[in-house]
């Protein structure tokens, strides 16, 4: 059990976490073509595959994959809350979240406390009575 918890972080690690300047490059490049971000989860194996090529469809310049494992977030709260205040800064005036992790929360909390004004979709798939119970989707 301990063994296969510590491979999993390595795979994390080498596959799937990003550095956050790798990551602010990536916004910076979204940026310089549209002020608009579509941020939706990266795929695990065929979990959220549906979804991240559905964004990729409908915002092709826009979308960025943030990464994760499985609908679990690679990044702790604090870098969670850099992320945001990248955004922020990199100015973008709407934000689309595709689908919906429950770290999705703490990043929507972040920008709404650092740019008031900034506009926040959400695009949900299934239906709502998935949420049911959830109390990240409040």
């Amino acid at each position: 059990m301990i063994l296969d918890r510590i491979k999993e972080k390595a795979f994390i690690r080498k596959n799937v976490w990003l550095e956050l300047d790798e990551l602010q490059d990536r916004l910076r490049k979204i940026r310089e073509v549209s002020s608009l971000l579509a941020i939706c989860p990266s795929p695990t194996k065929y979990i959220w595959l549906g979804i991240n090529r559905a964004t990729h469809n409908l915002f092709p310049e826009d979308s960025f994959d943030i990464p994760q494992y499985y609908s679990r977030t690679v990044y702790t709260h604090a870098e969670l809350m850099k992320i945001a205040g990248i955004i922020v800064d990199l100015k973008f005036e709407k934000v689309v979240f595709n689908g919906f992790c429950g770290y999705f929360k703490s990043i929507i909390e972040t920008l709404k406390f650092l740019k008031k004004d900034i506009f926040i979709a959400l695009i949900h798939h299934g239906s709502l009575s998935e949420l049911a119970g959830n109390q990240d989707a409040k």
